[in-house]
């Protein structure tokens, strides 16, 4: 029979596994992006045959943050930034009007998910800003 401390610490670590996993997609983003190289991972998600790639990234990371916000006090605001962190990052990372178009309705809806689960305390986190002709303009500084 499992210990219940044995539990809360297995739950814990998978929580910093889930965070580090969504740090690096964000690291990577913005080390790549912010390199002249036209390689690299910000430069793959470039190509319009990547576009499942680009719609299953947002949907996982939109699902962390979703998920991290329906679970209440319990569960991790810091884990709900980052995700929303990295979801800024790959938007500017595609920085394409015609890819982001794939995907927009998606995240609109999440966010509205994400809102509705944060309830009362909900914190707007700013994704992007849309330029009038269909580029991102950078928000902060780091993504």
């Amino acid at each position: 029979m499992q210990q219940p401390g044995a539990v809360i610490q297995v739950v814990l670590f998978l929580a910093q596994v889930r965070l580090k996993a969504i740090q690096c997609i964000s690291s990577m983003l913005i080390s790549s992006a912010s390199k002249s190289v036209p390689s690299g991972p910000a430069s793959a998600l470039k190509d319009p045959s990547k576009a499942p790639l680009i719609a299953y990234l947002f949907s996982i990371l939109m699902k962390a943050a979703e998920g991290e916000m329906k679970a209440g006090l319990t569960g991790s605001k810091t884990l709900s930034a980052a995700a929303l962190k990295a979801v800024r990052c790959l938007a500017q990372a595609v920085n394409d009007g015609d890819a982001l178009a794939f995907v927009l309705p998606g995240l609109a809806s999440g966010l509205a998910k994400i809102m509705i689960a944060a309830g009362d305390n909900t914190t707007v986190y700013v994704l992007c800003d849309f330029a009038p002709h269909g580029t991102i303009k950078h928000v902060a500084d780091a993504c």
